[in-house]
């Protein structure tokens, strides 16, 4: 009967699409499912050698009297937490879900045998990268909204205090209410169109268009670099607006392009020099130039390189060929 039931929960486990561990009242762990152990592999831990506490320490890299008291709320009073956690695994993000096993309430013998009425422990792993970008994005698109509506007020209160002025004349008070004119209707639809850009569905960006701020991730992949080019002792010129503008693209996807050229231009970057990015906003447009003083190549071979068919050796280029077929 033992088996029939550790097979049941074994095969319930197998198929949640979530990685997951479980632990007994002890924290002694009892099962832990393929989707979670090929997460774990990326770290240095060892879960089947750790208790649920020591695998929740070197997790979260909390202090163990709050992991302690977490634990203490979990027998006692059923409580779930959930805790930021790191994995080596990119850009991604995730969160450790602890939640206790409760029996059922029927069970009277189950009772007696264990006051805490509680089973035991189960670990949940999940992954929180699109929420994030979204709480990112959000937050940024406040920040934009506030920037813009405090630029339209202040070029309405200069208009109006030029129709005011008694010794303006004709042509001035006529390019004042333009202005007004202007900044009131820019300002109405930047507010009507925030309810639809904040509702849109970030999970699905990497492939539809998506509206986001394009110096975010000119600074997110310079800061994700930097590291690479100082080993090449190349440093970063950046030019980038403080509050620029918002637009509709795939923005998984431009990340990831605008990563490769940077690899691509830090390859190829002289010792000592730098890579200049700048982001330049025209009346429709936001346009990103990113170039270095390496050792250059004629525009046919590197055309050739981008969007041809010759075998390329280098790793890098061949990726940047790659997401650009997939791009266009």
């Amino acid at each position: 009967m033992f088996d029939q039931r550790l097979g049941l929960m074994e095969s319930v486990f197998h198929n949640i699409d979530m990685a997951v561990i479980l632990y007994d009242m002890f924290g002694r762990l009892i099962y832990i499912n393929e989707i979670m152990i090929n997460l774990i592999k990326k770290t240095k831990y060892q879960p089947y050698e750790m208790t649920a506490i020591e695998l929740c320490l070197a997790l979260t890299n909390e202090s163990l009297e709050k992991i302690k008291r977490l634990f203490r709320e979990i027998i006692f009073f059923h409580k779930t937490f959930s805790l930021s956690i790191k994995i080596n695994d990119n850009n991604q993000s995730y969160i450790l879900k602890i939640k206790p096993l409760i029996p059922d309430e029927n069970k009277q013998i189950f009772e007696e045998a264990n006051p805490f009425k509680i089973y035991g422990f189960l670990f949940e792993i999940i992954e929180i990268t699109d929420m994030e970008k979204v709480n990112h994005f959000k937050l940024d698109f406040f920040k934009h909204i506030h920037f813009n509506i405090s630029r339209h007020l202040q070029n309405i209160h200069i208009g109006l205090s030029m129709l005011m002025e008694k010794k303006a004349t004709k042509v001035q008070k006529q390019i004042s209410y333009t202005l007004i004119k202007k900044c009131t209707i820019d300002m109405f639809k930047l507010i009507s169109e925030a309810p639809n850009l904040l509702n849109m569905n970030y999970s699905q960006s990497y492939y539809d268009n998506f509206p986001f701020i394009p110096s975010k991730i000119l600074e997110n992949s310079s800061k994700l670099l930097s590291e690479l080019a100082q080993k090449k002792n190349v440093t970063f010129d950046t030019d980038i607006p403080e509050m620029a503008n918002i637009v509709c693209t795939r923005p998984g996807l431009l990340e990831d392009i605008i990563n490769i050229i940077i690899k691509a231009l830090i390859e190829d970057a002289r010792e000592g020099t730098k890579i200049k990015i700048s982001l330049v906003e025209t009346e429709d447009d936001a346009i990103i130039n990113i170039q270095n003083n390496g050792f250059g190549m004629p525009n046919e071979d590197f055309y050739e390189y981008l969007f041809g068919k010759k075998e390329i050796k280098s790793r890098i280029y061949r990726e940047l060929r790659k997401i650009i077929k997939e791009a266009t």
